[in-house]
């Protein structure tokens, strides 16, 4: 019914504090949770280690480029150490490699922390890449139209049967969502 430390959330625009440092923004989560400044140094390190910015725990937001930034907010959202990890199409305005490679870290992060993660996405071929539940919603009023359940091991080949007879599933779906037919 409100905010609580069992859910973390990555927001499509970068939700993060711009005087502060990489490892600084981390550390407010940290600080929430009251957990001792002299291991919050350590753990905010090891976060910005796990989402591959450790490098840049220094550097102010401002400096960092998008899929930097993404990161950091990431890693704060991890240090919350969630149940679940809500992800509102966290990607959206970062190129495709940038995009892509975050991809397989959301997916590795998943493997590691065997949490629940909710990730909205407009781009099917991001959906099929990441998710083992994909759930496809009408325009407003969002109702469940239909869902996929995707039982193939990561990393996933995109250009494999499955995978391709997935999309075409999904993309038809869209189609006949777009165009006012009932599915």
């Amino acid at each position: 019914t409100g905010p609580s430390p069992e859910r973390g959330v990555v927001f499509q625009e970068y939700s993060l504090l711009p005087w502060l440092s990489a490892k600084s923004n981390v550390k407010l989560a940290l600080e929430a949770q009251n957990i001792p400044e002299k291991e919050q140094d350590e753990m905010a390190m090891e976060l910005l280690k796990t989402v591959r910015m450790d490098k840049y725990a220094d550097m102010r937001p401002n400096t960092l480029s998008g899929g930097m930034k993404q990161r950091v907010a990431i890693a704060r959202m991890l240090a919350l150490d969630p149940e679940i990890m809500l992800m509102d199409e966290p990607f959206s305005a970062l190129d495709d490699d940038t995009r892509s490679m975050l991809d397989s870290e959301i997916v590795e992060l998943w493997q590691k922390k065997h949490r629940t993660v909710v990730f909205v996405t407009h781009i099917i071929e991001e959906a099929i890449q990441i998710a083992s539940r994909i759930v496809l919603f009408s325009d407003s009023p969002g109702k469940i139209v239909r869902e996929w359940n995707i039982n193939i091991e990561h990393p996933r080949d995109l250009e494999s049967p499955e995978m391709m007879q997935i999309k075409k599933e999904i993309s038809a779906a869209l189609t006949e969502i777009s165009s006012g037919q009932e599915i």
